[in-house]
């Protein structure tokens, strides 16, 4: 070999060191890009895969970076789920929470970053109840999923024979006016026809939420200054506001005898054409409509906002599902921008199809710009329309949370037992009430200063 093909040889030879040793060098100090991992994103909630997860595909395939796990839980029991993954160490990035659970997960969801949704935009985009639910401590801690209520059942038959073209729009023309045409009793066999299910507890599906509905349409204030004020709510007259509303609830069982504790649980009698008007939040219409089919019934229902007291400002019932983020999470702000497709109104209305294919009906619209969309809904549009007048309290039914709500409703159902057995008055009963109202709010942290008062 030639002393120019060895120096050539050696000279190609030392590149090759050099450069195996550089990337090593480049590799060992991290200077070459490395491919990005994904960011995983964990969520569990109450919808059916099938819901979440075209949208879920679109928004990976917008963010290639990122992939979400999502795990749907059983209703009954997802409180106690939800509980048991916050204390871990890794909880669920993003959950379901509901609009009357605030006070109790105060320590585990984060605020929104004003940089995905600022204070100002989120209270343009959605109602005003989640000033009162979602605002803790001076920020948003969820997105509305949806937003229902209360409305009026009426049964069109019953009321167009009696001539009624409409259902009463104040609670005054449904006593003066249709509990006479309407309610039939008989002596000896009892209530035959009732017009409204109101007045117990055992047999009225909501009852909390309406009475609840009552007690704000007549301007309780629940709290006030850190105390009980649903026992001492006093107008300008001096009337009694707490007194004078469970009166009037229960007046249905004692003055009219248009409804009682021996009567079919309200839904089942309406099926069965034995009540002319119930009220029910939305999602219990698909139920309404399997049992009419199942008796066989040939009941045809109509939906109608919820009377109001006259002369007065509406005031509905606000009870609602919203996604929330961990305070544990790593990956808030890639949660929330989630989040916030899945809050977009292209979104939104695609989930309302599948759920409307899924469930029978969709889930009404959070958000105030879309409070058109479901105008044409002769189910929906009545809870649409009340959600700018919605309010709430802690007497939310069907959240199984076997806590704050279900606790509070335990108290509120003693309560109206009493009254409708004849064990006590208004004012008495409400006097015992408010001490145990206020033993449960306690332990479940709605005395915080964090938690707007009501």
């Amino acid at each position: 070999m030639s002393d120019r093909k060895l120096i050539a040889g050696s000279f190609i030879f030392l590149l090759l060191v050099i450069l195996i040793g550089s990337i090593i060098i480049v590799r060992e100090k991290g200077y070459l890009s490395r491919e990005e991992e994904p960011t995983f994103i964990s969520y569990v909630g109450l919808w059916d895969p099938e819901i979440i997860n075209p949208l879920k595909i679109e928004y990976q395939k917008q963010n290639p970076d990122i992939t979400i796990e999502y795990e749907q839980k059983k209703p009954e029991l997802y409180f106690e789920t939800l509980k048991n993954l916050l204390a871990t160490e890794n909880p669920p990035d993003i959950f379901w929470w509901h609009s009357g659970w605030g006070p109790m997960l105060n320590n585990d969801l984060s605020a929104i970053p004003e940089s995905v949704i600022s204070i100002q935009d989120y209270e343009k985009t959605y109602f005003p109840v989640t000033k009162a639910d979602a605002k803790i401590g001076g920020t948003y801690r969820g997105v509305p999923l949806e937003i229902d209520g209360l409305a009026l059942i009426y049964n069109k038959g019953l009321l167009s024979s009696k001539g009624f073209k409409n259902p009463p729009k104040t609670w005054a023309d449904l006593q003066r006016t249709y509990i006479p045409a309407l309610n039939k009793f008989d002596k000896k066999k009892g209530i035959l026809q009732s017009t409204i299910a109101l007045g117990t507890e055992n047999n009225i599906s909501n009852f909390s939420e309406i009475l609840g509905l009552l007690f704000l349409q007549n301007g309780v204030t629940f709290i006030e200054n850190g105390e009980m004020k649903i026992h001492d709510s006093v107008a300008l007259n001096n009337d009694n506001l707490g007194q004078k509303t469970l009166d009037f609830y229960t007046s249905f069982t004692k003055k009219t005898k248009d409804w009682d504790s021996t009567l079919p649980n309200s839904i089942r009698a309406f099926a069965q054409g034995k009540v002319a008007m119930i009220i029910l939040p939305s999602h219990k219409i698909p139920s309404l409509q399997s049992q009419i089919k199942a008796t066989g019934s040939k009941v045809k229902f109509g939906v109608s906002s919820v009377p109001q007291p006259p002369n007065v400002e509406p005031v509905t019932w606000g009870s609602y599902w919203l996604s929330g983020v961990s305070v544990k999470s790593s990956k808030q702000g890639e949660a929330w921008k989630f989040i916030k497709f899945l809050s977009e109104p292209e979104s939104l209305k695609k989930i309302f199809e599948k759920e409307s294919k899924i469930r029978k009906i969709g889930r009404v619209y959070p958000r105030k710009d879309m409070s058109k969309e479901l105008r044409k809904n002769a189910l929906l549009a009545p809870y649409q329309s009340q959600a700018q007048f919605a309010k709430s309290w802690y007497l939310h039914s069907d959240t199984f949370d076997g806590a704050l709500n279900d606790e509070m409703i335990e108290k509120l159902r003693e309560l109206v037992s009493r009254m409708a057995q004849g064990k006590g008055s208004a004012k008495s009963n409400l006097n015992s009430f408010a001490p145990e109202a206020k033993e449960v709010l306690s332990k479940y942290g709605v005395f915080s200063p964090e938690i707007i008062e009501r």
